[in-house]
């Protein structure tokens, strides 16, 4: 019989014990803190990215024919130009983020000393844009449409005869880019773009382009 209770009250002080510890172990998990410098595992991708660049830029559209040679190869030649290009990005989640691009084209044509002849195009696109990223090690990969206005101005003479157009029109824009990543901030990329939009001018029945195919050189920045 003394047996009996000396093993129930040895089963007891045990039970006790192990419980007193559980209750120790767990109210020091439930009370860890968070680190202010610890970051949960998705707000690691929530960052800013900016981008700045410059290349060649080409004018997209259909040139009007107009019988003569050198005033075709003038117009043939005056698509060629370059471009200058500003992006500003925020990522909220690992493979979305918005924007803002600026992107500059110019082109211009003075070689047509024959008839004193020389034109400059310059076509200014601003959107807000919606941009997916894939980020591995050493290299990412970027893309966006946007949309926005096209201010465009032009200007030409011809033997003392002067001429200048404004128009602000709808414009669209495309682009896909790669990097390589020289650190955890900066990074060396090329991105290949596409900007359209078109209007209409009195008298004519084609619509007078805007658009531009551009491969740009540019240096980015990011936040950790």
């Amino acid at each position: 019989m003394r047996k009996k209770y000396l093993i129930i009250l040895l089963f007891c002080i045990s039970f006790y014990i192990g419980y007193t510890h559980a209750q120790n172990t767990t109210s020091r998990l439930t009370s860890r803190k968070i680190d202010k410098n610890q970051t949960l595992p998705d707000e690691n991708y929530k960052n800013f990215r900016f981008t700045f660049g410059g290349g060649y830029a080409y004018w997209l559209g259909e040139n009007m024919k107009t019988g003569n040679k050198d005033l075709d190869d003038f117009s043939s030649e005056l698509r060629n130009g370059y471009n200058l290009d500003i992006e500003a990005q925020y990522f909220f989640h690992e493979y979305i983020g918005i924007g803002l691009n600026g992107n500059f084209a110019k082109h211009s044509n003075n070689k047509l000393a024959e008839l004193n002849m020389k034109e400059s195009d310059n076509m200014f696109f601003l959107g807000a844009t919606c941009n997916f990223r894939y980020e591995n090690g050493k290299w990412g990969f970027y893309s966006g449409l946007g949309v926005g206005p096209i201010f465009y101005s032009g200007e030409g003479e011809i033997d003392g005869l002067y001429g200048k157009m404004q128009k602000t029109v709808f414009g669209l824009s495309c682009s896909i880019s790669g990097e390589y990543r020289l650190n955890q901030t900066l990074g060396l990329g090329l991105k290949l773009s596409t900007t359209a939009g078109s209007f209409k001018i009195s008298e004519i029945d084609d619509r007078f382009s805007v658009s531009n195919l551009m491969l740009t050189g540019f240096i980015s920045f990011r936040t950790k």
